[in-house]
């Protein structure tokens, strides 16, 4: 029995959800070979406080620190 875990952030709708597991389920089953009545998908749902992405809940802007400064010479493609 194949068993799928899909973890998402929250704010999608039923439908939306349905279709993801219906989906799943189908390419499971067609590349497995396995009945889709044996194909079990788990949907978990995460508000974006409960979610990072290096080191910052997605309800929160998150600042590279490796962001590249593009200057003049750098734009025009002439080397250093």
């Amino acid at each position: 029995m194949p068993l799928v875990q899909v973890t998402l952030r929250s704010g999608r709708g039923e439908e939306q959800i349905r279709r993801l597991a219906e989906e799943i389920t189908n390419a499971v089953a067609r590349t497995l070979d396995a009945p889709t009545a044996s194909v079990r998908v788990l949907v978990h749902e995460l508000p974006p406080g409960r979610w990072f992405v290096a080191g910052a809940p997605l309800d929160q802007p998150v600042v590279s620190k490796s962001a590249l400064t593009v200057d003049d010479d750098t734009q025009r493609g002439d080397s250093l």
